[in-house]
């Protein structure tokens, strides 16, 4: 159960990444950037998702994905995603320092996530796929 319980757990975290990618995009076409490159093996994506939440992943993105469109500029500007995702790593390590706690964004509802994904959150909450373990 354990070599089971290790690829359960690996593939949650592909999945999450996978989500949380999804969403990046959905604001960066919405802010008119270009998202080029992108990856969940990602090494800062994976980083923050060890330490934080979905959700404050998506918080951290969404700061990024803002903070590289400038204002007034009304021209879709291509962005590889490791910019995106060095901004938000350095976003985390900032607010970690300030000891600023960041509140999670959820997906928006037409952003359903997978059948899959909530099998393997029913797992991880009923214990047996503790990332503990």
């Amino acid at each position: 159960m354990l070599v089971i319980g290790g690829a359960l757990k690996a593939l949650y975290q592909e999945i999450l990444a996978c989500e949380v990618i999804e969403y990046t995009i959905y604001h960066s076409r919405k802010s008119g950037l270009d998202l080029q490159n992108y990856s969940p093996s990602n090494a800062k994506l994976k980083l923050l998702l060890a330490d934080n939440s979905p959700e404050k992943v998506n918080a951290f993105m969404w700061r990024a994905v803002k903070d590289g469109k400038k204002k007034g500029d009304d021209n879709v500007k291509p962005v590889d995603f490791s910019e995106i995702t060095d901004s938000a790593f350095e976003f985390y390590v900032r607010y970690q320092k300030l000891n600023i706690e960041v509140d999670g964004y959820n997906r928006p509802t037409h952003l359903k996530t997978s059948v899959l994904s909530g099998f393997l959150e029913f797992l991880r909450g009923s214990g047996n796929l503790n990332p503990n373990s």
